[in-house]
């Protein structure tokens, strides 16, 4: 081979490692952007989770006290 063609070949592998580094390093910083976003997602439902679930356990524990209570009064 001629060096003309040997020094090409060279520069094509070259442009073609840094074709897949720009393609394949992309995809990290989209996965890392995803996983930031379900993060937030999370994180921003967390406080409505919060909210409603004492109100929900309270009238679970009210309902529970309740069928006990009647079921007390039953066997008397």
């Amino acid at each position: 081979m001629s060096t003309e063609e040997q020094q090409r070949k060279e520069e094509d592998q070259k442009l073609d490692a840094m074709m897949k580094e720009a393609v394949i390093g992309g995809i990290h910083i989209e996965l890392m952007g995803l996983a930031f976003l379900i993060f937030g997602v999370l994180l921003g439902t967390i406080p409505e989770i919060l909210v409603v679930l004492p109100a929900w356990v309270y009238s679970s524990v009210q309902s529970a006290l309740a069928f006990f209570d009647a079921l007390l009064l039953a066997a008397n």
